[in-house]
């Protein structure tokens, strides 16, 4: 009896580590690509997107750019020329200001201020059109619980071998 407890408290310890593992990764992943969502990336034409999901603008005139499938992180899509849950018209104000700073190419400074434009437009969106705050268990909240469920697993095989190491010396 003892034997079979054991083993089916090694399956789930097993099951509870791999699962965990999968599901901590997995909300990682998510979370950090909706932490990037609303992050401008300033690109060169010919250079590598970031992600479909991303608002790219040419470093040298503050034009939008178009990434085609087949570069790097953008997968069966073209990177938008908006951002998610902005209206047209807030859209219309990111580009255009970055069109009016670009005429000579964008500085850093000039890049920051296209930034802070986007996070104060970002602040009047409701929660619940901002892909990055979706209501549920994903992202973050999928990360911890599924890091606790990883090391709720492997301290189910400690405690299981800790058990084992006490009978064998006990000599059962």
């Amino acid at each position: 009896m003892r034997l079979l407890l054991a083993c089916l408290v090694a399956i789930v310890s097993v099951g509870l580590v791999a699962f965990g593992g999968v599901s901590a990764l997995a909300g990682f992943l998510d979370q950090r690509a909706a932490d990037r969502v609303y992050v401008v990336q300033f690109k060169r034409p010919g250079d590598d997107c970031g992600g479909a999901r991303q608002l790219h603008l040419d470093v040298t005139d503050g034009k939008p750019l178009s990434c085609r499938p087949g570069s790097a992180g953008v997968v069966g899509g073209y990177a938008r020329n908006d951002l998610p849950g902005f209206a047209d018209a807030q859209n219309e104000q990111v580009l255009t200001l970055a069109e009016g700073l670009g005429g000579d190419g964008l500085s850093s400074a000039e890049q920051r201020q296209i930034q802070d434009r986007v996070d104060q437009i970002l602040a009047t969106v409701p929660a619940a059109e901002r892909p990055d705050r979706r209501p549920g268990l994903w992202g973050a909240r999928q990360a911890w619980l599924g890091g606790g469920l990883a090391v709720a697993g492997v301290v189910g095989l400690v405690a299981l071998l800790l058990l084992a190491i006490r009978a064998t010396k006990r000599g059962r």
